[in-house]
């Protein structure tokens, strides 16, 4: 009986690789920025417009509606930095009565200023950050009514979570 030459096998993952590319062409090394950034949908979802049926807040009052969805939830500050234009953090500690606030702009996490601690009374302890969307990433010109809408129904939803103790 004759016996055929060994062939060598093939997993599915490397049968669509053309066999001339080397593994530097195959494989390349990203910093944490440039894979979230070229990967964006792993972190918050597709940047590309999603519709489905939600509830939400118009006119003054809760609305079933074909609206925009996107996102994911979890991966806080850091995203909202990353894919905005100015990000800025501010926090209040009544104890030691100090307030810090430091302002990024320009590139995603790049430039930004030296941060500003300033004296504040007592009254409590907070911390706010608020953003300016870097709306080229997200294919957009302006903040699209459905966007909108979504981020006010956002609002309710974290409102109506987390009680009196927090202002949304």
């Amino acid at each position: 009986m004759e016996v055929a030459p060994a062939v060598p096998l093939r997993s599915s993952n490397n049968i669509n690789i053309p066999p001339k590319k080397t593994i530097e062409g195959t494989y390349q090394k990203k910093s944490q920025l440039e894979h979230i950034l070229l990967r964006s949908d792993t972190y918050i979802g597709s940047v590309e417009k999603h519709t489905q049926m939600l509830w939400v807040y118009e006119d003054g009052k809760m609305v079933h509606r074909q609206k925009t969805t996107g996102g994911r939830n979890g991966y806080g500050a850091k995203l909202a930095n990353i894919f905005s234009t100015e990000f800025v953090i501010e926090t209040s500690d009544s104890k030691r009565q100090r307030k810090y606030k430091q302002v990024a702009t320009s590139s995603p996490m790049g430039e930004k200023s030296n941060p500003v601690i300033t004296k504040c009374k007592e009254g409590g302890n907070w911390t706010k950050v608020s953003f300016k969307p870097d709306l080229g990433k997200f294919s957009m010109t302006h903040l699209e009514d459905d966007v909108v809408a979504l981020m006010k129904k956002r609002v309710v939803d974290m409102a109506g979570c987390l009680g009196k103790t927090v202002k949304v």
